[in-house]
């Protein structure tokens, strides 16, 4: 493609992508992989690591520190994070003059998908005949002798059914047919357009194959959206304001999914989910979200391939992982389960080049340590067990899912893992999780998970509601329900600190309850959001208590709810260990002169003067 000056831009919508040069030294990797929603906003804008920097795709063809120009870039990420992306970007922006126009006269953009598909020998000359419809000598002429004017937009050499056929010596005539094999080996060796510019993306299990064929390409990682992009992809994809903000407030209320939607093509799948199924907003899980992202991101990029050969060796990988804290693996480790990461594993699995002691290393990892928290579940409810699972004489996959149960009361780190295997086990999911993996899916210990809610005491039942939330199993939810007559929910402070997803947890399990409950909540902020989505639960309460309370300062209106004067008494306690609450609305309540009398008794106890509170009790 040459740029003729007769092009009208058209404004297409694309997202900045975080990028960064070099390798992450190992504990930065590490804590990359373990942060999520905040946290992880706050990792990727401040790029960490003795050699590694942000790098921005104006600046790609800058000279780097040592003043040298690089003829070959290497752009490098998991699948789905955006590297095709980028190089349509990177086309559309040249061609309308916004990139590297004064630098590349031409642009040609060359799909290893298509490559593959070249059955007989080809020329140079032909490649571009085909890539840009041009037909005149002259014009051949002209970019033949301007190679230095030339960038190729090579993308997914990982995707090459064939590697670059090594040429001694060699003819540089681009009009010579010969097999793609050797063709490619001169265009990256320089013997044909020796001066040209390569841009090249690969998944990063392809890195070695690609090492062979070029001395020192510059490297750069594509990392995902920023937590900006992010919630900007969704604000562009939406045409009315509702939908917009909807969306965008169920994306950032569940950190898990707003962590992996630095990854664009889970904003993809998100956004034609709910643009299909409106009413997933209100319904979708933690653990459906991620089945949608795993089954998507095998048909888009996976060739139609199933987990089936690898599924069993992956998760066991995961679950081990999980339990030992461990989220970067070494070749070794790979070894000890049979991975070989193919184009499948590669879905999932990702290789790292980790700066460590002066000296580079090769390890892998999940995208996100919630994704080996999926695989990891996943692992509990396959039925085939893997070779090495016989050789070892591991425990039943019942004893193993006792001892999850049993850790995770007492390792925190399981919980994520816990509420994925409470999902998995959702009539809703079972197909679409077998037909993903390849498997059938065990439901036979689904009655473990069952018995040991009923039996086990637990001190907050927190991480309970939320797995029973999961499962969305409105029978299973009723059964555990009606064996928890007291509920106790500890919030976290502070409402930065508040999990939006365990306000939807609790509401949604108090409202599928048989039974009324008395509920506590201890050290929890109440938001005007939170009340509006625990009223519906709140019907089933025999009583609700507070301990350490917190209102905003925006909540400050009660009015027309009913109110009698039983319920001043629960009133006086939350004024007494509340000082924050400055001003509360009680009109167009029932609450007569008792209640009245009740509440002015909670001022005068409370530690702030009563002069500086104001309740109003209008009409009654």
């Amino acid at each position: 493609m040459r740029y003729t000056g007769n092009e009208q831009f058209c404004p297409v919508f694309f997202a900045k992508l975080r990028m960064t040069n070099g390798q992450f030294d190992e504990e930065s990797k590490e804590v990359e992989l373990i942060r999520s929603g905040r946290q992880n906003l706050e990792m990727m804008d401040t790029i960490s690591g003795e050699n590694c920097s942000a790098a921005y795709m104006e600046a790609l063809f800058d000279p780097g520190e040592d003043g040298i120009i690089p003829r070959v870039v290497v752009l490098q990420g998991p699948a789905g994070i955006g590297k095709t992306w980028t190089v349509q970007k990177i086309m559309l922006f040249w061609a309308h003059r916004n990139l590297y126009w004064k630098k590349f006269q031409y642009v040609f953009h060359l799909s290893c998908k298509e490559v593959n598909q070249i059955k007989s020998k080809i020329s140079m000359a032909t490649v571009l005949t085909r890539l840009c419809m041009m037909q005149s000598k002259k014009h051949f002429a002209e970019i033949l002798g301007e190679s230095e004017k030339i960038l190729f937009l090579i993308d997914g050499f990982d995707e090459l059914k064939f590697l670059p056929r090594i040429e001694e010596g060699g003819n540089q005539d681009p009009f010579e047919e010969t097999p793609k094999e050797i063709l490619l080996d001169r265009l990256f060796s320089g013997r044909i357009l020796p001066h040209c510019s390569l841009l090249i993306t690969t998944r990063p299990h392809a890195l070695n194959r690609l090492r062979r064929c070029f001395m020192r390409p510059h490297y750069v990682e594509i990392l995902g959206f920023t937590g900006e992009r992010r919630i900007k992809y969704f604000y562009n994809g939406y045409s009315d304001n509702e939908s917009k903000t909807s969306t965008i407030n169920f994306i950032k209320e569940n950190k898990l999914m707003f962590t992996l939607c630095a990854v664009p093509f889970t904003c993809h799948v998100l956004e034609t989910e709910i643009l299909k199924y409106p009413q997933l907003i209100q319904t979708i899980t933690t653990t459906d979200i991620y089945i949608r992202y795993v089954t998507r991101l095998l048909m888009a990029h996976g060739r139609g391939s199933s987990l089936s050969s690898t599924c069993t060796k992956m998760c066991q990988l995961a679950k081990d992982g999980v339990w030992n804290q461990k989220f970067l693996f070494e070749e070794e480790d790979l070894d000890i389960y049979g991975l070989i990461v193919s184009e499948v594993e590669s879905l999932f699995l990702n290789e790292i080049i980790i700066q460590r002691h002066n000296e580079t290393r090769t390890c892998y990892s999940f995208i996100h340590r919630s994704v080996q928290a999926f695989f990891a579940a996943l692992y509990y409810v396959l039925n085939k067990e893997s070779d090495i699972s016989r050789e070892l004489e591991v425990p039943t996959r019942q004893e193993e899912t006792m001892a999850l149960l049993e850790r995770s009361q007492v390792n925190p780190h399981l919980s994520l893992t816990l509420r994925f295997l409470f999902g998995l086990y959702s009539e809703v999911n079972l197909n679409e999780v077998a037909e993903c993996v390849g498997h059938d899916i065990s439901t036979e210990h689904k009655f473990v998970l069952e018995d040991w809610l009923v039996r086990k005491s637990f001190i907050n039942q927190n991480e309970v509601l939320q797995c029973l939330y999961e499962t969305k199993d409105e029978d299973f939810v009723r059964r555990v329900m009606s064996h928890m007559s007291q509920i106790l929910i500890q919030g976290l402070g502070p409402e930065e600190n508040q999990e939006p997803l365990l306000d939807i947890a609790v509401s949604y399990c108090l409202q599928k309850s048989h039974i009324n409950h008395m509920v506590t909540f201890s050290n929890y902020t109440l938001s005007l959001e939170t009340q509006s989505t625990l009223s519906p639960g709140f019907r089933k309460c025999s009583k609700i208590r507070t301990q350490y309370l917190m209102f905003l300062q925006s909540l400050r209106r009660l009015e027309l709810c009913d109110l009698t004067s039983s319920c001043c008494e629960d009133l006086c306690s939350v004024i007494t260990t509340n000082p924050s609450l400055i001003k509360l609305d009680l009109s167009h309540n029932n609450l007569q002169d008792s209640g009245v009398k009740h509440l002015c008794e909670g001022l005068h106890l409370s530690s702030r003067p009563p002069t500086s509170r104001h309740l109003y009790k209008g009409e009654s």
